[in-house]
């Protein structure tokens, strides 16, 4: 039934998640991007999850243990080995290899002398089985079962197992129930046979199935001949055509295996998940199968779950499953599975009460069948039914009804089985979406939270560029405890160690700072070396406030803005653009957004994004701070100074983003400042700067200055000299007088 490469082809396709819309590399999803398309998509778990979920959860503890798709073939041999060996002592083991090499299963048993009986008998078996001798296989998979119960333990599922295998299709069944039965008694069962046996059982409906159908024009090829990469059973029997006489059993059958695929699928096989994707194929492909199994429920089930998830993926060539034999032109499968849609929503709506009526509204919406989507949404109320409600409330404009709907869908959460987890995100996150279309800003923002780490670029929107800083430290002061994490634990949001709350007040932390307002900053950065970081800069910036000298106000500039560039992304720069904290700066599009269009969007929205921009608004804004800071500082420094060349020259290295600026700088030094040796490396190898001897050097230019004062107006200073000698001497003799 089922091939590797159909295995790979189909994983890639029907078991992903809820899709939403990429950005870029290791981006996440956007919902706010395409605000109207977010609302219109339709309501899907993944198929994985869906074919999982047909069968009643199981009550025993069966397992499958099934190596991934991909594994190399020679894996297969290495967990068989590793399966047959376990409990053996490592000269049992050895016995064991050598007569799994065994020319046939006579010699395989005379080799296996030392090991348990069962084993010894079951590895007869199966070199028997190998070689193509059923009848020496069945006879020492029987005598296994024929042992003593605790004997036969280590090899009963197994024999089981095969000798379902080599039976003919109406024992069969019996058999493989058998070994499902010793499993649950406990016997070994390390390679997931019981489980396995589910589907080993339906393959036998299957058959008897597709035995029914008559080959419409075309010979039906056996798989072994015609399997190709793109092989399915609905390329094998397309042109097949089920017989009226046969509409009964056909059900009967493809009901059997169905449910037994279903069950496998149930107890973890992904085999089984596939097996009941090529089942909804085979069934899709042809009208008279639709007709003949519409009224079986858990073919109702199969056939919903399997056409959501294809239309989910409608931007996914359809021909990569449905194959065709190759003679049919691009285009006509799509065609072929649309009409195979429509068959099956007309056959489904007559029923009163179809199975799965939740999924039929949701098909129903995506096929833009309004009124069955209604009808159908209406006899369900679980939370896929009340978020097909939402969707057509969005639709219509009514934001408050899809509020409502999103809020009923969400309250069966967390358990509902209905909807798997990718889908209870996306369907927070689109009613998020609905709350800031109708200007919930906050609300948004709080049915996100919950989602983050999938949708944390739209937490982050919200955040940073919607709510105020006062309502965004208001809500993290009510709902996000304190964090506190090393740099090296902080995890971005496709991380699986992303921590939400530390991010959150790292924002919030950042966008204070931005605002000037350092000391409430301080109390909500995660990290302590960022927290180390702000605070220096903020110190900085206070001692160049209060600094009485002009160097020391210099130093202190010079200090901040250093600080600036080195940890600025860290300590003020966004989350979004234009800094990108979220990438550490990698990328300067893909988050985020740095204008709003579309639809749903507020103007109150709109407002408060245009307030809420990074100032300057200029990649890594916070490098421009930086400059800026250093500018003053050279202001302040004495032109002809090292010092003064020094921090023009750092600025002109932060700058390099910029060659208007660095230009700027750069004719400056030329114009004001000393010949230094460091001017051929301008811009790119700087010294630091020399504050001291600035002091210095600024006191000989005072001094200098002072001198050339006075040596330019020595006459008046001569004549002051004089008249300050004759006023010092009239009042000597006046005190003289009167004392007298």
């Amino acid at each position: 039934m089922l091939s590797r490469r159909g295995i790979a082809g189909a994983a890639l396709v029907l078991l992903s998640g809820a899709a939403a819309l990429a950005c870029g590399p290791f981006f996440p999803w956007q919902l706010l991007d395409n605000r109207a398309l977010t609302l219109k998509s339709t309501p899907v778990n993944s198929f994985a999850f869906e074919a999982a979920h047909i069968a009643s959860p199981p009550k025993d503890k069966l397992k499958a243990a099934e190596l991934p798709y991909y594994s190399a073939p020679e894996d297969a041999a290495i967990a068989l080995g590793n399966a047959e060996a376990a409990g053996l002592s490592p000269a049992q083991a050895a016995k064991l290899r050598a007569a799994r090499q065994a020319a046939s299963g006579d010699n395989a048993y005379r080799l296996g002398d030392g090991l348990p009986l069962a084993i010894r008998l079951y590895t007869a078996g199966a070199v028997a089985y190998r070689k193509a001798d059923s009848a020496g296989a069945k006879v020492r998979f029987e005598a296994v079962l024929a042992l003593p119960e605790t004997q036969r333990a280590p090899r009963a599922v197994w024999a089981a197992y095969m000798l379902g295998k080599i039976a003919g299709d109406n024992e069969a069944p019996a058999i493989f129930a058998k070994a499902r039965r010793a499993a649950l008694a406990g016997a070994l069962d390390p390679l997931g046979l019981a489980v396995a046996s589910y589907g080993e059982e339906a393959r036998l409906h299957l058959h008897a199935a597709e035995a029914l159908l008559e080959a419409g024009g075309a010979t039906i090829s056996s798989p072994e001949a015609t399997q190709t990469a793109s092989y399915t059973d609905a390329a094998k029997f397309s042109r097949s055509v089920l017989p009226a006489r046969a509409t009964i059993p056909f059900h009967t059958e493809i009901a059997n295996a169905i449910a037994l695929y279903a069950e496998q699928a149930a107890h973890g096989s992904d085999s089984g998940v596939q097996s009941l994707r090529l089942v909804a194929e085979f069934l899709l492909d042809s009208p008279d199968r639709i007709a003949a199994t519409a009224d079986e429920p858990l073919a109702q089930r199969l056939m919903l779950s399997y056409a959501l998830k294809r239309l989910q993926n409608s931007t996914i060539t359809r021909t990569a499953i449905w194959a065709d034999n190759g003679d049919e032109k691009p285009g006509t499968a799509d065609a072929k599975l649309d009409t195979a849609l429509g068959e099956l929503v007309d056959a489904l709506e007559k029923l009163p009460h179809p199975a799965g009526a939740d999924r039929l509204a949701a098909l129903c919406y995506n096929l833009a069948r309004w009124s069955c989507a209604k009808t159908m949404a209406e006899k369900s109320d679980s939370p896929l039914a009340s978020w097909v409600k939402a969707k057509l409330a969005s639709q219509k404009g009514d934001l408050a009804d899809a509020a409502k709907f999103y809020a009923a869908a969400a309250h069966g959460f967390p358990t509902t089985d209905s909807l798997e987890e990718d889908s209870k995100k996306a369907l927070l996150g689109e009613s998020a979406v609905v709350a800031l279309a109708r200007g919930d800003y906050v609300d948004a923002l709080d049915k996100l939270m919950p989602v983050s780490g999938t949708y944390w670029p739209d937490v982050a929107y919200i955040a940073e560029r919607v709510l105020t800083t006062t309502e965004l430290k208001s809500y993290v002061d009510s709902h996000v405890p304190a964090v506190t994490v090393s740099t090296s634990e902080a995890a971005p949001a496709y991380d699986e160690h992303f921590n939400a709350h530390a991010a959150l007040r790292d924002l919030l932390a950042r966008r204070l700072m931005r605002d000037g307002h350092f000391d409430e900053a301080l109390a909500y950065f995660s990290a302590v070396k960022i927290r180390v970081a702000a605070k220096a800069y903020a110190a900085a910036l206070a001692n160049a406030a209060r600094s009485w000298g002009r160097v020391d106000r210099a130093e202190a500039l010079f200090a901040a803005a250093t600080l600036a560039r080195q940890s600025g992304l860290e300590m003020m720069g966004t989350e979004g653009p234009p800094d990108s904290f979220y990438t550490g700066g990698n990328f300067e599009e893909g988050l985020g957004r740095t204008t709003l269009s579309g639809d749903l969007i507020t103007a109150g929205e709109r407002q408060r994004f245009a307030a809420s921009n990074a100032k300057p608004d200029q990649r890594f804004h916070y490098r421009y701070l930086a400059m800026e800071e250093a500018g003053r500082a050279a202001d302040l420094l004495p032109p002809r100074s090292q010092a003064f060349a020094a921090v023009l020259c750092h600025a002109s290295a932060w700058s390099s983003r910029d060659e208007h600026t660095a230009i700027a700088l750069w004719k400056r030094y030329v114009k004001e400042g000393a010949r230094v040796p460091f001017a051929k490396t301008f811009g790119r190898s700087c010294p630091a700067p020399d504050f001291q001897n600035a002091i210095l050097f600024e006191r000989k230019v005072m001094l200098r200055a002072v001198l050339h004062y006075v040596s330019h107006r020595r006459w008046w200073f001569a004549d002051g000299g004089v008249l300050l000698l004759t006023a010092g001497f009239g009042l000597f003799v006046l005190r003289r007088r009167a004392r007298a």
